[in-house]
């Protein structure tokens, strides 16, 4: 491109046809305030579209964008110096300019709503009326809103979080209310669809208290939070998080683990005399497969976790569904365990069908270590008053916890096997011919008969060894021995990665509650909760909802119809990270 060295177009993402001057356009899009993933989504449109950008300001740029309020903060905020001869050839706009080539695929014409201000209290009025006009917006409920799993406030929400977990991990009787703060003030702020630049930004935000408020205020004034970094810098705390992380591990056994037993590794918790997990086999294995555990499970291994799972019932019953639920649910990438949620659309052909799917898993090796819960629901319950606690409100599904052993190179097995369940979604309703088949409680059928080919023959191959096979009982250990017979298991060349899998049954009149309740977040529900219960004085649960002044439950056939009863807008699952 005329012009320009070879370093400088090296810099630009993308270069535009041409060489007059109207073509000959260099954009400089300064990062602050923009945030990496979105300044990332902007470089890569700009290159999709040939709209050249580079990294570094030059006399060679031709327009400069910035999320800044006024020509002034941008100067200050560069430490540029305002009427040197580097910096008067270039145009000085507003974001929306790119954004608004980005769609045009090609530069746009310059108006007055992509001019930078040259007057900065004239700009912050305009900011303040803006932010103001956002907080009114923000609704009480986090229920109400749409909250994206990625936002444009990440570094401000990430310090809530961690001072959030700090009290989780103390976990003392005050500790529960504070975490709760600190999340709803985290909540608020991933919902503004502009970052925070200014405390006056967050005036009128639900949820923002003193505390919450002086932690963005000095992040905002001074780049960091005093108490963030103490918190980062406490090894007491970061053992007991670190322990925390191991299945079957919660706050008060974290704690006596690092202040009273003085633990600080997993190596010390193996060799500690003082350490039983006799009694409780869970916490054997939680131990024992800690690295396995610890690493995150990838979406296309959870969709195919999930097709092992449902290849499985369909030799018992061909019309039973199993829906991946959680943070895969809810538009993440990877996750610490697959919540898989099983139902059929007659009532009462679900019955019996965990205890036969668990059978014939073990009888394939796929299963580790697990714990059968019955169901305890009666139709009571639906009824029944009951707090939220810190632990969050229980149900009571029949249920299968426990860990899966799968081949290591699940990740990479033929494509063949396994189709994304929401590609799948997306495909059916392309075209006009392809039907979506709904069950009469809004279940998605999917084709699972080309399933378990490809998959079911790399898992036979990966178990047909016995040496790889290793299934005990799921109840309590025989012997204080088998942690270091777990532990050599563990440490063994193997095949196959353990990996927490949760089963749920959900009967088909239950089901659409079930549903939300599963994908969560634990956030969106315990506000949903709520709402149910001010608002409109019904009891919701991931079992029904009950009508507290008809005194009657009430049925729902989808989310959907959940949403309407509730007088809701319906947020789709990705919209639902709060």
């Amino acid at each position: 491109m005329a012009g320009y060295s070879n370093k400088e177009t090296e810099e630009g993402v993308g270069l535009l046809s041409g060489g007059d001057r109207k073509n000959d356009t260099l954009v400089f899009v300064v990062p602050h305030k923009i945030g990496k993933v979105r300044y990332d989504i902007l470089k890569s449109a700009s290159e999709k579209n040939k709209i050249c950008t580079t990294k570094t300001f030059s006399s060679h740029v031709t327009h400069v964008v910035t999320e800044c309020s006024s020509k002034a903060q941008l100067f200050r905020l560069m430490k540029w110096t305002e009427g040197s001869p580097l910096y008067r050839s270039a145009r000085y706009l507003k974001l929306s300019w790119l954004t608004d080539s980005i769609k045009n695929k090609s530069p746009v014409e310059i108006v007055n709503c992509h001019l930078l201000s040259d007057d900065e209290l004239e700009s912050k009025c305009q900011e303040l009326h803006a932010a103001k006009e956002e907080s009114k917006l923000v609704s009480k409920y986090e229920c109400q809103r749409s909250t994206p799993l990625h936002h444009q406030n990440e570094n401000l929400t990430d310090a809530l979080s961690a001072v959030e977990e700090e009290a989780e991990i103390l976990d003392r009787k005050e500790d529960y209310s504070r975490a709760l703060a600190f999340c709803k003030a985290a909540c608020s702020l991933k919902c503004l669809t502009k970052p925070v630049s200014s405390i006056q930004d967050i005036k009128g935000l639900p949820n923002i208290g003193d505390h919450s408020r002086d932690i963005i205020k000095e992040i905002l004034e001074n780049g960091f939070s005093r108490e963030v970094e103490r918190i980062k810098n406490d090894h007491s705390l970061q053992k007991k998080k670190m322990f925390m992380s191991i299945y079957g591990v919660g706050p008060s056994t974290a704690r006596k683990w690092v202040d009273v037993l003085q633990l600080a590794t997993i190596e010390d918790v193996i060799n500690c005399p003082s350490i039983n997990p006799r009694k409780e086999a869970r916490l054997a294995y939680g131990i024992a497969f800690h690295e396995d555990l610890k690493q995150q499970v990838g979406r296309t291994t959870a969709m195919r976790i999930r097709d092992i799972v449902h290849n499985e019932l369909k030799t018992l019953d061909g019309e039973v569904t199993v829906e991946v639920t959680g943070g895969f649910r809810r538009g993440k990438q990877f996750g610490h365990d697959v919540d898989l949620l099983i139902s059929h659309p007659v009532e009462g052909r679900e019955t019996g069908l965990l205890q036969k799917l668990i059978h014939r898993l073990n009888s394939k090796g796929l299963i580790l270590h697990g714990v059968m819960e019955e169901s305890t629901f009666s139709e009571e319950m639906l009824s029944k008053s009951s707090k939220l606690t810190p632990k969050g409100q229980l149900d009571h599904f029949e249920k299968w916890i426990g860990i899966m052993k799968f081949p290591k190179n699940l990740e990479t097995t033929p494509q063949d096997s396994v189709r994304d369940r929401k590609e799948t979604i997306k495909d059916e309703f392309k075209e006009e011919g392809k039907k979506r088949i709904k069950l009469d409680h809004s279940l998605t059928v999917t084709d699972h008969n080309h399933i378990g080919s490809g998959l079911q023959e790399q898992i036979n191959k990966s178990f047909q060894k016995s040496s790889t096979s290793y299934s005990p009982s799921p109840a309590s250990l025989p012997s204080s021995s088998d942690l270091s017979e777990l532990v050599k298991l563990a440490q063994s060349e193997r095949e196959w990665r353990a990996s927490r899998v949760d089963l749920i049954i959900a009967p088909a009149s239950q089901y659409a509650y079930a549903l939300v309740g599963w994908t969560g977040s634990k956030m969106f529900n315990r506000s949903l909760r709520l709402y149910a219960q001010r608002e409109l004085d019904m009891k919701l649960t991931s079992h029904g909802l009950f009508d507290m002044k008809q005194r009657k439950p009430i049925q729902a056939s989808s989310e959907q119809e959940v949403f309407e009863i509730l007088k809701l807008q319906y947020r789709d699952p990705e919209e639902r990270n709060c």
